[in-house]
């Protein structure tokens, strides 16, 4: 009986990398061509073996070969910084443009102290 159910344990596997390997895509199979995966999971114990731990895609969770370099995982995506968000950058540039506009409407007034008379602040030193 339990040779019966070690044989069921074998064939079932056989099967479950059988069909993984036929709806895996092309790009994503490891190592060898899709074909030649076929033809080897269809050797008992080995084949089903070798699909599971080298053949078949990555997993999102599983750590990337060593020789390729680890991805940095992205942020997601929130409101841009104050100096990336275009709307932002509008409306620096139009206070900007209206307070050159209010400078230039402005009469030209003199430089402070020029508006005393110069005798004035010298009788009040003394």
């Amino acid at each position: 009986m339990s040779r019966l159910a070690l044989i069921f344990a074998i064939l079932a596997l056989a099967v479950y990398c059988l069909i993984e390997c036929i709806r895996t895509d092309r790009r994503q199979v490891r190592y060898l061509p899709k074909a030649l995966w076929l033809l080897l999971i269809l050797i008992p114990v080995v084949g089903p073996g070798a699909w599971l731990l080298a053949g078949r895609p990555r997993s999102a969770g599983s750590p990337p070969p060593k020789d390729q370099p680890p991805t940095v995982p992205r942020r997601p995506p929130g409101p841009p910084a104050p100096d990336d968000d275009p709307d932002f950058l509008a409306q620096l540039d139009e206070k900007r443009r209206m307070a050159a506009r209010d400078d230039e409407s402005r009469p030209q007034d003199k430089p402070a102290g020029t508006d005393e008379d110069p005798e004035s602040s010298r009788d009040s030193g003394s």
